[in-house]
């Protein structure tokens, strides 16, 4: 129930703990406005956008009354929560014997190192935690180790995922900005 003009909205982060890292790491992020729910009940879903297929561990939910402008007496009610779902791709496995990336924490850029089991097409992107790629790339690979830089000069500091991607297949690392 809205008692101004702001609506209100309901925002959803999906997190798994890295313990290499020692840190929580996004998943998963969903957002929606709640338009159009003064004084009624709605069912409504909100799809979530991934930049880690890694299964999460945890569930964060902010629920808001109000918007930008919020007014005194607005108020949401919740009620029969729940998730359905499942996260695609999780337990694919990739055809590649090492992936890693040094130096990590990075500051002007880091290298990717790549050692595959045959040749193939992938495609290397670095992600910021708001599921926004900041850098991609797509390149053939060859049998063996295969070493690409990515820059990361000018980007801000923060926690990054790099995805590769090789047809249906997916794998994720975390990567520091200082």
């Amino acid at each position: 129930m809205i008692y101004g003009s702001s609506q209100g909205s309901i925002n959803v982060t999906l997190t798994r703990w890295d313990a290499t890292m020692n840190m929580r790491m996004v998943v998963a992020t969903a957002n929606k406005t709640l338009t159009g729910m003064a004084m009624s009940w709605a069912n409504f879903t909100i799809p979530f956008v991934y930049s880690d297929f890694q299964a999460p561990d945890s569930c964060i939910i902010v629920l808001k009354a109000s918007g930008s402008n919020p007014t005194n007496q607005d108020y949401l009610w919740v009620d029969n929560l729940a998730f359905t779902g499942s996260v695609a791709g999780i337990n694919e496995q990739l055809l590649f014997s090492e992936i890693s990336l040094y130096p990590n924490p990075t500051v002007e850029n880091f290298t990717l190192n790549v050692n595959s089991k045959e040749a193939q097409s992938i495609t290397y992107e670095l992600i910021n935690l708001d599921g926004k790629i900041q850098f991609s790339a797509s390149t053939d690979i060859k049998e063996g180790q295969n070493s690409f830089s990515i820059p990361t000069m000018g980007l801000p500091k923060g926690n990054y995922i790099v995805r590769i991607i090789s047809g249906s297949n997916t794998q994720t690392l975390p990567v520091v900005i200082q």
